[in-house]
């Protein structure tokens, strides 16, 4: 090949390069996109401090980590201990949502002693979860449970 014919061979690559990384997202990770719900607490039971609290995921993953932080710890902490921390020991089936504290098949614990914390009202939390590649993350807060008779 000519010099000619190598530096537009070149040119090319580079502009398809450019292109790929400014205009598509092959590159990116995908985001997860995260709903939270309050859900009432059924008649009978002991009341909690707040209204449990489930999250819906805009598609069914396969998820590898789920993680919630306090909001304020992580001010003062990068590294702080989570609230609720799951990670997959094995395939988890995909799901579509779970509620806060709840066992989900293929997940357990990274210690075998913890258990998921209560949570607060009026307390800002953050919702870490992975799924492979794609992650998201959501900031909440719950609401008393005496708000809701």
């Amino acid at each position: 090949m000519t010099r000619k014919a190598w530096i537009l061979v070149l040119l090319a690559a580079l502009l398809g390069s450019i292109y790929i990384y400014y205009f598509t997202d092959w590159l990116s990770a995908p985001t997860i996109q995260i709903l939270k719900l309050d859900r009432p607490v059924p008649y009978g039971r002991t009341t909690p401090a707040s209204l449990p609290v489930t999250f819906t995921l805009e598609d069914r993953y396969r998820l590898t980590e789920i993680k919630v932080v306090s909001v304020d710890a992580l001010a003062t902490n990068k590294d702080a201990a989570p609230l609720w921390h799951l990670i997959s020991k094995s395939s988890s089936p995909p799901i579509k949502g779970f509620a806060y504290g709840q066992p989900i098949r293929g997940m357990q614990s990274p210690s075998d002693k913890a258990r998921p914390q209560p949570l607060k009202p009026g307390v800002t939390y953050r919702l870490y979860v992975k799924a492979g590649r794609a992650h998201g993350e959501l900031d909440f807060q719950t609401k008393p449970a005496s708000a809701n008779n």
